[in-house]
């Protein structure tokens, strides 16, 4: 058993200054074994409950939060943001693309009582009408709208303060839950008449921009860019389509799917400069490339019996 004196594990917290403030609050108060002539020494006083649960919002100190973000924490603390798990599974749980699809025929005004759904999805707007009622936008490839009055939302006896606060809490980019009746409002927009107040899920700490214009920053932070930009993200779930397509396609014709190596000793198959690297098991003598084509791989493979193979895959060229 390794022992470690007292003095030993306060130079330890403060050398290790790049973790977060919550496990540095762990280790201070973790049972520690101590040294004969240091029986004595004081063990220091534990972190605050409050402290403890604010620092785990944030997993380092580089996480800059604003202002409003940091305020914001506590409230999702007393709203239980920390209880898991917060995304339970049911029955009622409908995708917003399913959703469309199933409630399509409703017609305006009409109202299905005896079914209730839940949809998860991104925040996108929230707009009040009045004292109480508000309406919630939700994204999920597709656009939900969520239908919520004081009325449907507060049973009889609750106080309806807690309405206003719970829909305070929302914020643009939050992950929420809506649960209620498939309607469709007198506008004719298919929507989700809520019986309960909304479930936030995923609480967003950042501010989501409206868009981007910088060219750099798109590149940089592609995953900003899929939530304000959904053409962008169309894009993937195009190319997602056509792979798909693609391998149904050499499926039918009786082709198997492989994986054939991405790096090896000897890059062959086309005429271009691959990119080069070492392997630390084999040493600094050893040259490893990554492929410029799979064609004799897949040869080998047809050689072997395999008679009709196809692959989707990366190659690399180190070209301009």
């Amino acid at each position: 058993m390794r022992v470690r004196s007292h003095q030993t594990w306060l130079r330890l917290l403060q050398r290790d200054v790049c973790l977060c403030p919550a496990r540095r609050a762990r280790l201070a108060t973790r049972p520690r074994f101590y040294s004969s002539e240091n029986t004595n020494a004081a063990i220091p006083a534990p972190a605050s409950q409050d402290a403890i649960l604010t620092d785990t919002i944030t997993t380092n100190d580089q996480l800059h939060l604003t202002p409003e973000a940091r305020k914001r924490i506590p409230g999702l603390v007393r709203a239980g943001f920390r209880e898991y798990p917060r995304i339970k599974t049911h029955h009622q749980l409908i995708s917003a693309k399913d959703f469309h699809a199933t409630y399509e025929g409703l017609k305006k005004g009409g109202l299905i009582n005896n079914t209730i759904v839940t949809v998860h999805g991104r925040l996108s707007a929230m707009r009040e009408s009045g004292s109480k009622l508000v309406f919630l936008d939700v994204d999920q490839v597709v656009k939900v709208q969520g239908v919520c009055h004081l009325s449907k939302c507060i049973k009889e006896g609750e106080d309806p303060e807690e309405f206003k606060q719970s829909l305070k809490l929302l914020r643009r980019g939050d992950v929420i839950g809506m649960t209620g009746y498939p309607i469709r409002t007198p506008a004719g927009e298919l929507s989700v008449f809520l019986t309960e107040l909304p479930t936030l899920l995923s609480p967003c700490l950042h501010p989501l921009p409206t868009q981007l214009l910088d060219e750099q920053t798109r590149i940089q932070h592609r995953h900003v860019d899929l939530l304000v930009h959904k053409k962008a993200a169309d894009t993937l779930r195009l190319r997602s389509s056509i792979v798909n397509w693609l391998r149904q396609m050499f499926r039918g014709y009786g082709s198997h799917e492989v994986h054939t190596p991405i790096m090896s000793g000897f890059a062959g198959g086309a005429v271009a400069r691959p990119f080069q690297t070492t392997a630390t098991e084999f040493g600094e003598d050893r040259k490893l490339e990554l492929r410029v084509a799979p064609e004799l791989w897949l040869k080998r493979l047809i050689l072997g019996g395999m008679d009709r193979v196809f692959e989707l895959g990366p190659c690399f060229r180190n070209e301009g």
